[in-house]
């Protein structure tokens, strides 16, 4: 079936390997239109459950870059992670008035840092310590890093009420490979993956898998995304605009709708919070057609996508830096990830004639991205994310382009570095092609 978000369409088709499904996904991924599969946890057999993965995370004494999307900065404990996962109450914790601002979310503000913000966050990440072994992910007070500031009152204003972290473990793992920390999961989401051709590592419309081992192959993961959910601060996301300079598929593997407890006497503020985040969630579900609340009223509701055309990639760039005359030459609104666009900002860009696609994730779906898509998710509820690159062939121009715009980034941008090694993709991508001829 094709349904409508966002005024665009979006193909959506079951996990179940036809010539149908494949034809309907390439006539959208060829458009450059982000596809969504569904049913993929029908397919998964190993447990992906928080309880689960924790305990490898701490076996594994992995490294995790940890942020608070919420908020800036601050010295937070992490040892309760997971408990935040399923509960509502235990997000919270006292925080000084000063540290709210009720302007955070004007879209100045939010591009205010860009420009010191990449070189701060690599400072920032040396001091992250590892992994403890006392079950949790960290048992010890960090410096989270910040994503952005983001108005943090469910009534957006100033309060001296206790705040709720937003936190987002992603990345991970960090520097190993997935296959290597967790064999069988890693076993279990490959052969789960839709269209096998584009997303394997050895799919044979996937270019990257043309390198030969001589080279030290790009790192297309898969990576992890742990992260708490919030709907009640709308110009806040869990993953700001940005683009990837390679195509990538990203499937929820589990949702969890946390759960309200008390914690102590005054609960009055926390369960505002709560009452509130629950009602914007049924709001955004109940502005979708027919079909999606649907889809979502039988599955668990995880994420809100907001993805849009690569051509209309200057259009936004345009726009932000109309909104924010102040940032400077070195900086890029879409490649710092400084934004989230929220809904005033989405129909603004209407009428400059950007309409992307709003698309609900919901357990079991798998959401393709197509190569310099900017997009921008906001999580509903707590979900475990996993991603996958690849290198399709009907995106790689997008790749070539994207590869040459990041090389004019400043030299500690994170995107600098030509890690997709695109141009030997092409090369020994058309060799392949023509020694298949002779």
């Amino acid at each position: 079936p094709v349904t409508t978000h966002f005024h665009r369409t979006t193909t959506i088709v079951d996990n179940s390997s036809t010539d149908a499904n494949l034809a309907a996904f390439q006539q959208s991924w060829a458009s450059g239109q982000p596809v969504v599969v569904s049913g993929i946890l029908e397919k998964l057999s190993e447990d992906w459950s928080p309880a689960r993965l924790s305990s490898f995370v701490v076996a594994n004494n992995a490294n995790a870059t940890i942020v608070d999307c919420l908020k800036p900065g601050r010295a937070c404990k992490t040892g309760k992670f997971w408990e935040g996962f399923r509960n509502f109450s235990a997000r919270f914790q006292p925080c000084r008035a000063s540290s709210v601002d009720s302007e955070a979310s004007s879209l100045t503000s939010r591009l205010a840092s860009c420009g010191k913000k990449k070189k701060e966050e690599e400072e920032r990440r040396e001091f992250l310590p590892s992994f403890s072994k006392g079950g949790c992910l960290l048992d010890e007070e960090v410096l989270l890093l910040p994503e952005r500031s983001c108005s943090s009152s469910p009534l957006g204003k100033a309060s001296s009420e206790p705040l709720p972290t937003l936190l987002k473990l992603k990345d991970w793992p960090a520097k190993e490979d997935f296959k290597t920390v967790l064999p069988k999961h890693f076993s279990d989401l490959m052969s789960a993956l839709p269209f096998p051709e584009y997303t394997t590592r050895e799919g044979i419309f996937n270019l990257s898998a043309r390198l030969p081992d001589v080279y030290i192959k790009p790192d297309l993961g898969p990576k992890m995304y742990i992260a708490y959910g919030t709907a009640v601060v709308p110009s806040c996301g869990t993953t700001n605009l940005h683009l990837d300079v390679s195509d990538a598929v990203n499937v929820m593997v589990h949702v969890h709708e946390p759960e309200f407890v008390k914690v102590g006497k005054n609960n009055s503020h926390i369960k505002n919070w709560f009452d509130q985040d629950r009602r914007e969630v049924a709001r955004i579900v109940g502005r979708q057609e027919e079909s999606i609340q649907k889809r979502c009223s039988t599955l668990k509701t995880g994420a809100l996508w907001h993805i849009f055309l690569a051509e209309d990639s200057d259009t936004i760039r345009a726009y932000i830096r109309e909104k924010n005359p102040t940032l400077s030459e070195n900086d890029d609104p879409i490649h710092d990830q400084c934004v989230y666009l929220d809904d005033v900002m989405r129909e603004e860009l209407k009428g400059k004639g950007v309409v992307g696609f709003e698309i609900i994730q919901c357990a079991g779906d798998a959401v393709f991205i197509p190569a310099g898509a900017p997009h921008q998710v906001q999580n509903l509820n707590s979900c475990i994310k996993i991603a996958e690159d690849f290198v399709a062939p009907e995106h790689i121009s997008e790749c070539v382009k994207l590869t040459d715009e990041f090389r004019h980034l400043s030299s500690d941008h994170s995107n600098h570095e030509d890690k997709l090694q695109v141009k030997s993709i092409i090369f020994h991508s058309v060799k392949d092609a023509v020694s298949s001829f002779l």
